[in-house]
C-alpha cells in the first residue's frame, strides 16, 4: 500500500527532482568552497574580524528577507531549479507543513543575525586580534558545516520516493 508521501508525488518526476536536487547540492558546494576561501585570506591578511561578521550579517539577511517574501507571495521563490524543487515539497509534503518550515528558516536566520549584530555591538574590538597562527584551525568549523551539508543532502536526496 503507497504512503501518503508516494500518493502525493505521483504527478512528479522524481529521477528530475533528484537530479535538480544533485545540482543544487553542486551549487552550494561550489559557494561552500568560496566561503572557505574567502575566510582564509581574510584569517591569514589578519583583517578585523567585524568587518566579515558585517558582511556574513548583511548576506544572512538578505537570506532570511527572500524567506519571508517566499512566504508572503505562498509560492516558492528564486530560481527555476530552486522553485520546482520547492513546488515539489511543497505539494508532497503539504502547504502547511512547507509555510511552518519557511517559518523556522526565517526565524532561526534572523535571529542568527541579531546574535551577530548583539556580538558587534558588545564586543571589545582591540581584545580580539586574529593572528594568523590559528589559521588552520579557525577553518574546522566551516569544514565541519560543510561535510554536515553534504550529508544532510545526500540523505534527503537517497529518501526521494520513486
Amino acid at each position: 500500500m503507497p504512503t501518503n508521501e508516494e500518493v502525493k508525488a505521483e504527478g512528479w518526476d522524481v529521477k528530475h527532482i533528484r537530479r535538480l536536487k544533485k545540482r543544487l547540492l553542486l551549487q552550494q558546494n561550489i559557494v561552500m568552497l568560496f566561503i572557505v576561501i574567502f575566510f582564509s585570506i581574510y584569517a591569514i591578511n589578519g583583517w578585523p574580524v567585524a568587518h566579515f561578521l558585517v558582511l556574513c550579517a548583511v548576506v544572512l539577511s538578505g537570506i532570511g528577507f527572500f524567506a519571508l517574501l517566499s512566504l508572503w507571495k505562498g509560492e516558492p521563490q528564486g530560481t527555476k531549479m530552486v522553485r520546482t524543487i520547492q513546488a515539489y515539497e511543497k505539494d508532497v509534503k503539504g502547504t502547511q507543513r512547507w509555510r511552518r518550515k519557511k517559518w523556522m528558516e526565517s526565524i532561526f536566520i534572523f535571529l542568527f543575525v541579531s546574535a551577530i549584530i548583539a556580538f558587534l555591538i558588545f564586543l571589545n574590538h582591540d581584545a580580539i586580534q586574529q593572528s594568523q597562527q590559528g589559521f588552520p584551525g579557525d577553518v574546522i568549523p566551516l569544514l565541519g558545516a560543510w561535510i554536515g551539508m553534504n550529508i544532510g543532502s545526500f540523505v534527503r536526496i537517497k529518501d526521494l520516493r520513486e
